[in-house]
């Protein structure tokens, strides 16, 4: 089982991400690099994300920070769900690909607390978050 941490398979929990997480794959969130602690995970914008302004939507930028540190959190072989979050934007995502890069800071028996930094693709930081992922098989 991919949720142990005993031998945990980094380049496992990326293909499951990519291919079979319907959440994931249908907006386009792709997994690039996983190890323990730590997620890139990256995403194309697309017309379908922007809001009113031209600008991507911040629900999206917050559920690919959602997204990011629940990759961080997993990959010390727990399963986890979001049990808070919080969002800082900084600059508004026009257009090219949304970059998200999570450490997580703290990894304990019932929460893990991650920080994401969401990046355009030209390296402008968009936002920061941290999340609290609360551990489900302790």
């Amino acid at each position: 089982m991919i949720f142990s941490e005993k031998d945990f398979d980094y380049e496992r929990l990326v293909e499951l991400i990519n291919t079979k997480s319907p959440f994931t794959i249908k907006n386009g969130i792709e997994a690039v690099e996983i190890k323990k602690g730590y997620s890139h995970l990256e995403l194309d914008i697309s017309e379908k994300f922007m809001n009113l302004n031209d600008t991507v939507h911040g629900g999206l930028l917050f559920t690919l920070a959602d997204m990011a540190a629940g990759a961080a959190a997993m990959s010390f072989g727990k399963q986890v769900t979001t049990l808070n979050g919080s969002i800082n934007f900084f600059r508004p995502a026009l257009s090219g690909k949304l970059i998200a890069k999570c450490n997580a800071v703290h990894a304990g028996r019932r929460t893990i607390v991650c920080e994401t930094e969401i990046f355009s693709n030209e390296g402008k930081l968009l936002c920061k978050s941290t999340m609290t992922m609360f551990v489900l098989n302790n």
